[in-house]
């Protein structure tokens, strides 16, 4: 019994931080003066970002030889993509990628990860549901007798 709830609630927490994404970025969007939630993390060479915008996350990637070390968070402006309708970017269902010099990123709606763990938490609640505890008392059918 307990296992059971264990598992549904390890299955929910990945809903509860889509819905929680979706409610900072619209938080950072709106009075943040449309600014977006940025989270970089610099290695010296080269810097991993993810950015929690309205609607989306986008992850980027980029060589860059002063790239600061550590994490860093702040609210940051629009980003200015202007390589973004170019050749090397893809677009489809929400989903955008594509790569310019050393510039890499990937934008991912936020309606997928929620939807996948919607999925996910379903199939453990179906999983995890408990079986019969045996079958229940036979019936004796009476039946009645003709007149003779």
């Amino acid at each position: 019994m307990i296992r059971r709830w264990v598992i549904r609630c390890l299955c929910v927490v990945p809903l509860v931080l889509c819905l929680l994404l979706i409610c900072v970025g619209q938080w950072g969007w709106y009075f943040g003066d449309h600014c977006y939630i940025v989270l970089d993390y610099g290695t010296g060479h080269a810097t991993w970002r993810a950015e929690i915008q309205p609607g989306n996350l986008a992850f980027c990637y980029w060589v860059d030889r002063w790239s600061p070390v550590g994490w860093h968070a702040y609210l940051a402006s629009p980003p200015k993509r202007p390589d973004f309708d170019h050749l090397g970017s893809m677009k489809t269902l929400g989903f955008a990628w594509g790569a310019r010099g050393p510039r890499q990123w990937l934008d991912i709606p936020l309606y997928f990860p929620t939807t996948l763990s919607v999925i996910l938490w379903a199939i453990a609640w179906w999983k995890t549901r408990p079986g019969k505890q045996g079958q229940g008392f036979p019936v004796e059918v009476v039946r009645r007798k003709e007149p003779a």
